[in-house]
């Protein structure tokens, strides 16, 4: 998760971080969580979610 490396690094010079990814187990979205709470910066973290059988059509490249 080379993505996390920088996420925690970035903050240290006060740059802006937005890190975007799929976090589909919440062991991974707390990972995120954490790595800005020990940052000591602010997290806002936005999930998207859909039914399975949405999520299984969106990946359809026809999303039919």
């Amino acid at each position: 998760m080379a993505g996390i490396t920088w996420a925690k690094t970035v903050p240290m010079v006060g740059w802006m971080v937005i890190v975007d990814a799929v976090f589909a187990q919440a062991e991974k979205r707390t990972v995120i969580r954490n790595v800005a709470a020990n940052a000591g910066v602010k997290f806002d973290g936005i999930w998207q979610v859909a039914e399975p059988a949405i999520a299984e059509q969106r990946k359809s490249p026809t999303g039919a």
